[in-house]
């Protein structure tokens, strides 16, 4: 049995694929992120240990 769809039907993807493209975007963004806030927050408190 063949199925057929009309031009421009949306196939609605599988959860766990779209469960993986949303981790991949935050672990993306996270990678810049994360760090610049540790940075940030080293920088902090070398400066309130140093004063």
């Amino acid at each position: 049995m063949e199925s057929s769809y009309a031009i421009g039907t949306l196939v609605q993807p599988a959860q766990g694929l779209s469960l993986l493209i949303v981790w991949c975007l935050l672990a993306g963004f996270s990678e810049k992120m994360i760090p610049g806030i540790l940075t940030r927050k080293a920088k902090q408190a070398a400066d309130s240990a140093g004063s």
